[in-house]
């Protein structure tokens, strides 16, 4: 099984063996988890045949030393103790006091106060924890969402001489999402589904029925108009940014995907505004998916060789770089030539 899944995740099947693979994956739970456990291995930089070897877990060192010293002196353990059971003579030793006598006495309004106290001072102490336990499973959910678009957008340039999806002149970067829904594998659900951040207002809004995402086919999308289109604009790309090309001359070229270390690809959508650029989606930092696949959670936008914010380019704008080296990742509004729509700040 885990052969037939490396071989199928590196495109190196043939036809019959793909459908047949695909066929295991839609109906046994076993070749799914194992799917998702080879999709992780190999996006966090590992070798096909390492991830083919699952890791056993090892039985602590000091076990069997740890079970005998126990077997060895188990004869000076104390014998277990039972609870006795209240006598019928220690049961009316209480039926003689008044019901609610004394239990008036317990509380007065120095001890109320002192308990409400301590229940303040654990409650502040242990929500900013409950809050940060909240974040860092949201976050991981966002970072899962981002390894498994960055496998699609591999299968997506494998059979496209390591192009890209590309972003014309006057789309949205958004359309990345629809080749992805088009040539890349995924059904609109499934996309729709890792096109949300858990922790984003954007699915906050989806989920509560306030927001109306759809990711559109490329009929769709250049039949749509007026405020269809703009709808379509400000969410297809859902929560996440992408990298749109660069100019050369006057030309608009596309980025080709080089699987370079440190290169961003896709990363949490910015607010940019007077204050600065920040994560729409975590209030700590980014979310980012490089285009050696691995994704990674980092508190600044800079690259650093060349120093560059990779939500800008060279003039400071959400657009089209300036030159190759320019990279910019600009949200689902944005196209190469800057906003499309109006983007809230």
């Amino acid at each position: 099984m885990t052969d037939d899944l490396i071989a199928y995740l590196l495109d190196d099947l043939s036809p019959e063996q793909r459908a047949a693979v695909d066929e295991k994956l839609a109906n046994d739970f076993t070749w799914q988890r194992e799917l998702k456990r080879l999709e992780e291995c190999l996006a966090a930089g590992g070798d096909p045949d390492e991830c083919a070897d699952e890791p056993v877990a090892e039985p602590p060192q000091d076990l069997v030393q740890k079970t005998c010293l126990l077997v060895e002196h188990s004869d000076d353990l104390p014998p277990p103790t039972r609870k006795r059971r209240p006598t019928p003579a220690t049961i009316s030793a209480f039926t003689d006091v008044p019901l609610g006598a004394g239990a008036a006495k317990s509380w007065n309004l120095v001890d109320l106060g002192i308990g409400g106290a301590v229940l303040l001072l654990v409650g502040a102490l242990v929500t900013p924890a409950l809050f940060e336990t909240r974040d860092a499973a949201r976050r991981s959910g966002c970072q899962s969402n981002l390894t498994q678009l960055g496998m699609s957008l591999f299968r997506y340039q494998q059979s496209r001489d390591h192009q890209l999806p590309a972003v014309a002149a006057g789309e949205s970067a958004g359309v990345y999402a629809v080749e992805l829904l088009e040539r890349g594998g995924l059904t609109r659900e499934q996309l729709m589904e890792l096109l949300l951040c858990p922790e984003s207002p954007l699915a906050d809004d989806v989920a509560a029925g306030r927001v109306v995402m759809l990711v559109p086919t490329r009929q769709q999308y250049a039949a749509a108009v007026g405020p269809v289109r703009d709808s379509m604009v400000r969410t297809m790309g859902g929560s996440y940014a992408y990298r749109i090309g660069y100019h050369e001359g006057r030309r608009l070229k596309q980025p080709q995907f080089t699987g370079e270390q440190g290169v961003p690809l896709v990363a949490d959508a910015p607010v940019i505004s007077i204050a600065g650029v920040r994560s729409a989606n975590h209030p700590r930092g980014h979310n980012v998916l490089y285009e050696c696949l691995s994704v990674g959670f980092r508190t600044d936008c800079m690259l650093a060789n060349p120093r560059d914010n990779f939500y800008l380019n060279a003039d400071d704008q959400p657009a089209a770089g300036r030159h190759r080296e320019d990279v910019v990742l600009v949200a689902s509004p944005i196209g190469p030539d800057g906003p499309l729509v109006p983007v809230d700040e």
